[in-house]
């Protein structure tokens, strides 16, 4: 209510809301600073862009158009009775504490993770967090889940252990857009694979044009569709990395990696 008309960006097109991040160092800062709407409308144009300037360290690239965007949402929010200030100003200084304090434990557990499953497979985090989006979490979810890559003789048995093998629903020459995946399967590992290529697929050009192709194929489950198949092929280039012991590499440099043992 404070700043009812601050959200965050809706993508790189968007261009009504100044923060990318209303949680983020300068939003947060703005909305702990000012106490009121009014301060930021009464405040020096010249003033807000240094103020903006300061608390993001520089890192608007056009620091007068978000002080003009901030500037618009504050104008376009309601107006609050001037005793509810303090109650509002309160209760955002304490939720934003709360969650500064969270995301401090989240980074400390994050850490433990990592480092535990580092003693456990340092080799293959090393190998997992190669891939460009897989973080230290993921990577170790992903080997607690299948143990030893020794245990699996190729992609397919890995692939089915992790759940992505399809039921047929298909009639005589008609193949249905609706093939469900088995219901047995690893459902943790299914999760940990398809978040991390759901990441990865970002970043690779190649899973990227894969994903929007079979996005395109279909006109319903669109999304989940397109991930489950990118994550199987995502199946295919982890039980190869984790098995012949390599980095991932860049299409653009065609390098390959190999770790020593």
């Amino acid at each position: 209510m404070k700043f009812s008309q601050l959200r965050k960006k809706q993508g790189k097109d968007d261009t009504d809301n100044p923060f990318s991040d209303i949680f983020g160092a300068t939003a947060t800062a703005v909305l702990t600073d000012f106490i009121s709407i009014d301060d930021i409308i009464s405040m020096d144009i010249e003033e807000l862009v240094a103020y903006l300037n300061e608390k993001s360290k520089g890192r608007f690239a056009d620091p007068n158009l978000v002080a003009k965007l901030l500037r618009d949402c504050v104008r376009q929010s309601y107006r609050l009775d001037k005793l509810s200030y303090d109650a509002f100003n309160i209760t955002i200084s304490s939720n934003i504490r709360m969650i500064k304090m969270l995301e401090k434990e989240l980074k400390s557990i994050d850490k433990q993770i990592a480092d535990y499953a580092k003693g456990l497979h340092n080799n293959a985090m090393t190998v997992l967090t190669s891939i460009k989006g897989v973080g230290p979490v993921f990577a170790a979810g992903i080997i607690s889940e299948i143990g030893s890559i020794d245990c699996f003789k190729n992609d397919a048995s890995l692939a089915k252990y992790a759940g992505f093998v399809w039921g047929d629903n298909s009639s005589g020459k008609v193949i249905s857009e609706n093939n469900r995946l088995i219901k047995s399967g690893n459902m943790f590992l299914k999760y940990y694979l398809q978040e991390a290529c759901n990441l990865f697929r970002k970043y690779d050009s190649d899973y990227a044009a894969f994903y929007s192709r079979k996005y395109k194929e279909v006109l319903t489950h669109k999304h989940k569709r397109a991930l489950v198949l990118t994550t199987r092929k995502f199946v295919r280039m982890v039980f190869s990395m984790l098995h012949n012991n390599t980095l991932y590499y860049d299409q653009d440099t065609g390098e390959v990696v190999q770790i020593s043992e």
